[in-house]
């Protein structure tokens, strides 16, 4: 009967829209939760924050920090990459306050080519830079698992550069990543 089949398709097309409504909301929660906030502009700021990953590099020592405090204006990233020239070693785990010049993610050099924002986007990051002087260490490392397991992944890096064989910065990345 047709009236029935009337009734089927409004129920269909009730559950649809429904189900439309719920995808988008569902897409805009994912986005908000995992999204990462990103700098707008380049900025002068002080940093407190705990030190999530450190990586020896030839002129100075590249971290990822997670801010708990700063004097940023606009949305904080939940994750900045900042470049260390000078001061104490920080290792994974340690709070530190530290003032730093941060930008933007930059977009690929050329159409088409590498976008190195889109990885530091979906690893979190969502700002780079460097920091001026010294950083103050606020809190030492804690001994949590991912802290210790960091530190380990460090000290290896670190034994297989300091070996000297060819090759050595090919291994480290694939043994330990970075």
């Amino acid at each position: 009967d047709s009236e029935t089949g009337v009734l089927v398709l409004e129920a269909i097309a009730r559950v649809n829209r429904d189900l439309g409504t719920t995808t988008a909301l569902a897409i805009g929660l994912q986005s908000r939760l995992a999204g990462t906030p990103m700098l707008q502009h380049a900025e002068t700021a002080t940093i407190t924050g705990r030190v999530l990953a450190v990586e020896p590099r030839g002129t100075g020592t590249r971290i990822v920090i997670a801010p708990q405090e700063t004097s940023l204006e606009g949305p904080v990233p939940r994750r900045v990459r900042l470049v260390v020239r000078s001061g104490p070693p920080l290792a994974p785990g340690t709070v530190a306050r530290l003032r730093a010049r941060l930008f933007p993610l930059r977009g690929p050099a050329m159409p088409g080519g590498y976008d190195p924002s889109r990885r530091l986007y979906f690893d979190g990051i969502g700002a780079t830079g460097f920091v001026y002087g010294a950083p103050e260490v606020v809190a030492a490392a804690e001994g949590g698992v991912a802290a210790r397991l960091a530190r380990l992944r460090g000290t290896i890096a670190d034994t297989i550069l300091a070996s000297g064989v060819p090759g050595a910065p090919f291994a480290v990345a694939l043994l330990v990543g970075g």
